[in-house]
């Protein structure tokens, strides 16, 4: 009948035949999942974050409308933007579109996705990381 080499030899091949096609779907699937990932990426316009924020509080100072966030969760940055911290509360301004859209007051407490923009400061102004709040989905 068959060999004992032969048949140990058989099953090494099969063995390795399997093996082989595992590693390669767990290395596709990883590709996959980066090529996903860069193309969130690349949609987000240069200077943009898009986050998910709990809305803590609305305020006004100097007649520009403002409020404090807390990043729940970044989904992605556009170029050139500094990374934000997840759980950290944040000072926002808010377009005045926004306001028209949605009443913030109203959602205070929610979980709101924004589109966030990272402003440059200004000569004379703090140097943090200046944000407004430019679209918002619920």
């Amino acid at each position: 009948m068959f060999k004992p080499k032969l048949l140990l030899l058989l099953f090494m091949f099969l063995a390795l035949l399997i093996f082989s096609q595992c590693c390669s779907s767990k290395e596709k699937i990883k590709e996959e999942s980066k090529m996903e990932k860069n193309q969130i990426q690349k949609s987000i316009p240069r200077s943009m974050i898009d986050a998910s924020c709990t809305i803590i509080k609305v305020f006004e100072e100097n007649n520009t409308t403002f409020c404090s966030v807390k990043i729940d969760t970044v989904h992605g940055y556009g170029g050139g933007v500094r990374s934000l911290a997840e759980g950290v509360n944040y000072k926002v301004e808010i377009d005045k579109n926004v306001l028209q859209k949605i009443k913030l007051n109203d959602n205070i407490g929610n979980i709101l996705r924004c589109r966030l923009i990272s402003m440059p400061s200004g000569m004379g102004q703090e140097s943090k990381n200046r944000m407004k709040i430019v679209s918002v989905n619920k």
